[in-house]
């Protein structure tokens, strides 16, 4: 009798662990902002207020660049300064929203000469 309660005990214990770590990324997927994207072109670059404007299709977005925002070109990796040279030009730009703001986590420009 003991030897088939063992593999109930078994399946139980190792069920309920995988339920407990189930719920735990649950947890921390929620904890964590999910990250979107708008993909546009660059039109507004403010340097003081660390934002900048992208035109798309459903209008006008504003979103503000983090401290840690990285700018792509293809390849290379530019400094935020170099955003305003880009105006008018296609991005891609990654956000989180954070406190009910689009906070823009990384900045892809069109590899040059795909304008």
């Amino acid at each position: 009798m003991n030897v088939s309660v063992r593999p109930t005990v078994i399946a139980l214990a190792i069920a309920s662990a995988v339920a407990a770590g189930a719920m735990r990324m649950l947890y921390v997927q929620h904890q964590v902002p999910i990250q979107d994207a708008v993909i546009g072109t660059l039109r507004q670059i403010d340097r003081w207020q660390r934002t900048i404007t992208v035109s798309t299709p459903m209008g006008v977005e504003t979103l503000t660049l983090s401290r840690e925002v990285a700018v792509h070109q293809g390849a290379r990796t530019l400094p935020v300064s170099a955003l305003a040279r880009h105006a008018d030009e296609r991005v891609k730009v990654w956000y989180r929203e954070l406190d009910g703001q689009r906070v823009a986590t990384e900045v892809r420009l069109a590899a040059e000469g795909g304008r």
